[in-house]
């Protein structure tokens, strides 16, 4: 198994000449006499985890819209009820608080939908990229 690509002359533990190991020590001893792990195995999915989720960009845009909806109509709110002298607004500090604390937890699931199709559209196959060369997955 390969190990990080660590040199010696690069560990604060090790000087040249008092150190515990020798100087004619190769980096790939020295890696071993300190304890230097493995490099972790490129994860590669099985077959069966490379299976395209399905998801499209319509899915996305519709997840993305809702937002952008209900974001406007929040706007519009704010717009339609703000008293120009900038004293209460139109509607009363009741209603106003009450709609826009609305709004709010509104975007904030709007907000998830739009993150819970955006990961599955990253994670699935149609997205990632696999090297030609080597054909690992990126």
């Amino acid at each position: 198994m390969k190990r990080f690509d660590v040199k010696k002359e690069d560990d604060p533990r090790y000087v040249e000449g008092e150190s515990e190991f020798d100087d004619d020590m190769t980096d790939e001893e020295w890696r071993d006499a300190m304890g230097v792990p493995p490099m972790p195995e490129p994860y590669e999915p099985e077959e069966a985890e490379m299976q395209d989720v399905p998801v499209d960009f319509d899915r996305l845009k519709r997840a993305l819209d809702y937002f952008t909806e209900i974001e406007q109509r929040k706007d519009r709110f704010i717009e339609e009820n703000q008293d120009p002298a900038g004293d209460e607004p139109k509607c009363g500090y009741a209603e106003w608080d009450e709609t826009i604390t609305d709004f709010n937890y509104d975007l904030a699931d709007a907000g998830e939908g739009v993150a819970y199709v955006l990961r599955e559209f990253l994670a699935s196959e149609r997205y990632s990229i696999r090297d030609n060369e080597t054909g690992e997955w990126l």
